[in-house]
């Protein structure tokens, strides 16, 4: 309920919270018509249901309209998220043939003497635990294991604003910015569930992301969504 000056009891309407001239309560219906006639009272709105939704930010920087015009994918360019892990397995992150689109994952959270048998991967270059696109494509087909997890999601969903596939659905019907991006994900927290970061791992995280895009031949660009 929007008052005019500060939030007045009515009857009819019991009030929970209020800041300004702002209230939020329950209000018996049969109370409504006096609540609306009230002279202090100028706008009445009922609860709404919201939805978590990330496509309005791609149309804004006008990715597709760029992909149309100019017909740049970010095909060609390694594109490294430095963040708390991603999921794998996502469908947003596979090409039209179901393959992934993932060129590495460089777990910096878990220790290499670790892996057990069926664990795929091998120790990075600069600590952590490295799996290449040949053995995700080898999970993704049920033939060993990826231990690396994204626990909290946040890796995940910026991999997906930066470079996600489109795909026949509506909700992600535009995809990433850049879905042609070849995609490195970079898992930097301390601990496998973690979300703190450290900043050595971060540090050598890029190096590594640096590295393998020189090796490929690649030009690479780096996202770091972080904060201290």
């Amino acid at each position: 309920v929007l008052f005019d000056g500060e939030p007045a009891p009515v009857p009819g309407f019991r009030m929970i919270t209020s800041n300004g001239n702002i209230a939020t309560g329950v209000l018996d219906l049969q109370a409504l018509p006096t609540l609306a006639s009230s002279a202090n009272v100028r706008y009445i709105s009922g609860e709404r249901v919201l939805y978590t939704t990330d496509d309005p930010g791609v149309v804004s920087v006008r990715a597709p309209r760029t992909r149309t015009r100019l017909g740049v994918t970010g095909k060609g360019v390694m594109l490294g998220i430095v963040d708390i892990g991603i999921d794998w397995t996502h469908p947003d992150f596979l090409d039209s043939e179901g393959k992934t689109r993932i060129a590495a994952i460089l777990d910096m959270s878990d220790d290499p003497d670790s892996l057990g048998p069926g664990d795929l991967g091998e120790a990075g270059p600069y600590g952590g635990i490295a799996v290449y696109r040949e053995d995700i494509n080898e999970a993704l087909n049920g033939n060993g294991n990826i231990r690396q997890k994204d626990y909290v999601g946040h890796g995940t969903h910026v991999a997906g604003t930066a470079a996600a596939s489109p795909s026949g659905d509506t909700l992600n019907s535009l995809g990433g910015v850049a879905p042609g991006a070849s995609i490195v994900a970079i898992k930097v927290s301390r601990t496998p569930r973690d979300s703190s970061l450290n900043d050595l791992n971060i540090f050598w995280g890029v190096a590594f992301l640096d590295s393998l895009a020189w090796f490929n031949g690649m030009p690479a660009v780096a996202n770091l969504s972080l904060g201290s």
